[in-house]
């Protein structure tokens, strides 16, 4: 599962930008050359390689795009190399938030099913994203022991200071906060501006929701860093890889911040992407972008029910208004499994493709009687732009 023991990693040292894309806006008549980094090709090593030299207090930062399913072949890729190597590892995931380690703790010790872990963590509520790109990494953790750390900071936390300001949050959110920050944060801001005028912020036209936008960042940094330096202390002699999005990977978010914490050294290692504003690795690898396979989808609206999920709304596109489910159907099962709620859904249709047929029975109210109707529905892939 995810070794890649012979895929030739490529790695490049010190990073590379804006290497495309470029040529056409310059000028030939230019007096001088652009500054741009050059590399030699004689220092490409393996990834086996540079990870046999990490050592015990280290550090390994593998950056993420989090729908990019390379980038989690690569975390898979280092992970598995510690294992390998009989290294003690631990492992540090953005997608899990710090109120919920005990119920990682649980699935890791094999206490709890997949679908256990995923409601009591929240996790489509919290992060969201799909499950795919994550599911690997989690059962080898639990296959092989590995210790995760649920580092990022509760949802209720960073919503606070992003509409609040760190400085006006209630006292119940104070205590959930980091213990110590660090604002002195030099380029690493420009970097975060970019992405801050990349979004459709609220706040955009409040003078402070750029400071409250570094504040919710410095407080995820702040949070997850903390989070690794607790289980350092405890637990010296491990190695811990830390598994988060390419921006909170930068030096200045969270590896100066672990550093600061308990000292030791770190070392980051990203996919190259040329389009990234986080262009800044101490390895850069290159690797094909792999893609998971289209997911089958109803294309309803869902919202859980007593019993079941009742349709809210169904996509134009969507195959269920041909198979007869209609608005106000209570959706009560999929296949073989029996749907309670908006997770059960969710597990049953993970690996579903497109064009899937699934048995489907409905619950619905007929004069003034409920009746249990069975349908066969067709899955569908939605289109690039839906609208």
């Amino acid at each position: 599962m995810m070794r890649h023991h012979n895929t030739p990693y490529r790695i490049l040292r010190h990073a590379l930008v804006g290497l495309m894309g470029l040529f056409c806006s310059l000028s030939i008549a230019q007096s001088s050359l652009p500054e741009w980094p050059v590399f030699q090709t004689q220092q490409q090593q393996q990834l086996s390689t540079i990870l046999q030299q990490s050592t015990p207090g280290q550090v390994v930062y593998v950056g993420e795009t989090h729908n990019r399913y390379a980038d989690h072949l690569l975390q898979g890729a280092v992970l598995a190399s510690f294992v390998d190597q009989g290294k003690p590892v631990a492992l540090g995931v953005e997608w899990f938030q710090r109120p919920f380690q005990s119920v990682v703790n649980r699935y890791i010790a094999g206490e709890i099913s997949e679908a256990e872990l995923l409601r009591g963590t929240e996790y489509f509520k919290r992060w969201g994203f799909d499950y795919r790109h994550y599911r690997a990494l989690m059962r080898y953790a639990r296959e092989h022991k590995i210790p995760v750390i649920a580092m990022n900071a509760a949802k209720e936390v960073t919503d606070a200071v992003m509409m609040q300001g760190l400085d006006n949050v209630s006292a119940g959110i104070k205590a959930q906060l980091p213990l110590s920050y660090d604002f002195d944060i030099g380029d690493y801001r420009k970097a975060l501006e970019k992405i801050f005028g990349q979004h459709d912020h609220a706040e955009k036209s409040d003078d402070d929701g750029v400071d409250r936008f570094m504040q919710v960042q410095l407080t995820w940094d702040e949070t997850m860093a903390e989070s690794v330096a607790r289980y350092m202390q405890q637990n010296p002699s491990s190695h811990v890889v830390v598994l988060a999005g390419r921006g909170h990977v930068h030096k200045a978010g969270i590896p100066s911040r672990v550093t600061r914490r308990v000292g030791g050294r770190s070392l980051i290692i990203n996919s190259y992407q040329a389009d990234s504003p986080f262009n800044e690795a101490d390895y850069w690898v290159l690797q094909e972008d792999i893609k998971l396979p289209p997911k089958g989808l109803m294309a309803v609206g869902l919202t859980d029910a007593q019993h079941g999920v009742e349709v809210t709304s169904i996509a134009p596109y969507s195959k269920a208004g041909d198979a007869g489910m209609k608005l106000g159907d209570r959706i009560v099962a999929l296949g073989n499994t029996t749907i309670n709620d908006f997770i059960d859904v969710k597990m049953a249709l993970m690996d579903a493709a497109p064009g899937d047929q699934v048995r489907t029975l409905v619950l619905r109210k007929e004069g003034g009687q409920e009746v249990s109707l069975p349908l066969q529905l067709s899955l569908v892939d939605p289109p690039a732009d839906p609208h």
